[in-house]
């Protein structure tokens, strides 16, 4: 999976693109909101992994700035914080975070949100190929439907 993981503080941004890429995902790293929207703009990422407390832009600034751009709605995105409080969690729910944890974080809670995105990802995937699928069949039966009714027709 493509990560973008943005942390202000660099000792926790390395510390977790390394834990990241141990679990296989490719990872990009960038020191702040502004940084981050630039390089989403660039290349193509399943999870944006955000600390909310960062200098100039919040998390949840930046999560509003990918949700309302053409061509990253649907990029997830996780807030986390050092700061355990209730109504920014909420907040950034409400705002479309895809989840909210707290520093430190937990490897094993990202463990396991990391498996969650992905599995959530090839649903969405699959279900838009079924749906795709589903509607060229009705597509074809449609048609299919209509010519046999103009046959009927001629045939009266």
């Amino acid at each position: 999976m493509n990560i973008l993981l943005v942390d202000d503080e660099q000792t926790n941004r390395e510390y977790l693109a390394m834990f990241l890429r141990r679990l296989g995902h490719t990872v990009i790293d960038r020191e702040n909101g502004y940084a981050a929207l630039e390089t989403l703009l660039t290349a193509e990422f399943h999870l944006v992994l955000t600390d909310n407390r960062m200098p100039g832009m919040s998390g949840i600034d930046l999560m509003r700035k990918i949700h309302s751009t053409p061509g990253l709605a649907d990029v997830y995105v996780v807030l986390f914080t050092a700061y355990s409080d209730q109504d920014t969690a909420i907040e950034a729910l409400r705002a479309g975070a895809y989840d909210y944890l707290l520093k430190p974080i937990d490897v094993n809670e990202l463990v396991i949100l990391t498996r969650r995105v992905a599995e959530h990802q090839s649903m969405k995937r699959e279900n838009e190929i079924l749906t795709t699928r589903f509607a060229a069949a009705v597509d074809v039966a449609t048609r299919e439907t209509k010519a046999e009714l103009l046959t009927l027709r001629k045939a009266y």
